[in-house]
């Protein structure tokens, strides 16, 4: 019997152990797999999630022990793809919630618009990005966020290389016209945005549209 540390679903950094049956599988192999990708699993769930990062990261790496085989050899694609399925499906439980919520909540006061009060770099860059589609924004923060090459991008999206590239040149082109149309009209920022690399950005005011 092996049993996987996770973290509380409380928030309060306690940890909880799952008793599971090994049938055959490493322990020590999933464990150090665990400390070597827990890290990267956070910041990619905590960069797309303002809820319970811990909850959803602990959720993944249950499912990863569930799925064993795939999980070891496909590694972090693997890893964020099956985080992509766990946020939508926190998305999901959130928006029903919220929804209630609101039903409930509903005496007068409307909703405030989330639009910054002073326009930074990372507010900028955000602005931007969530103009874009959901698969197009997902391409741009596997490559610039996680830093993924195209194959490991691929994986994580579920589709092969030579679309995943495809998707990668129409992203980056669509991001280009939005920057040529904020500099057009005065709100680009005198600097680039931390959360892009720099040249990327600074390129994009040249960039031809993508067909």
């Amino acid at each position: 019997m092996f049993w996987v540390g996770c973290k509380d679903r409380t928030g309060r950094g306690r940890m909880r152990y799952v008793r599971t049956n090994a049938q055959g599988r490493d322990g020590e192999a999933f464990a150090q797999f665990y400390r070597q990708h827990y890290g990267h699993v956070t910041a990619y769930v905590r960069r797309r999630s303002q809820g319970d990062t811990d909850a959803i990261t602990s959720a993944v790496f249950t499912i990863a022990w569930q799925k064993y085989d795939c999980a070891l050899r496909d590694g972090l694609p693997w890893l964020y793809r099956t985080a992509q399925l766990e946020l939508r499906n926190s998305r999901r439980s959130d928006s029903r919630r919220e929804a209630r919520e609101e039903r409930d909540a509903r005496v007068g006061a409307g909703r405030l618009d989330e639009v910054a009060d002073s326009v930074t770099q990372q507010l900028w860059a955000r602005r931007l990005l969530e103009q874009l589609s959901d698969t197009d924004q997902e391409v741009l923060m596997l490559l610039y966020w996680e830093d993924l090459d195209h194959t490991s991008a691929a994986k994580a999206l579920g589709c092969s290389v030579g679309a995943f590239a495809v998707r990668a040149h129409r992203a980056r082109g669509k991001f280009a016209r939005l920057v040529r149309a904020d500099s057009a009209h005065g709100t680009h920022p005198i600097q680039t945005p931390h959360t892009i690399p720099s040249e990327e950005v600074q390129s994009c005011a040249t960039t031809p549209p993508a067909n």
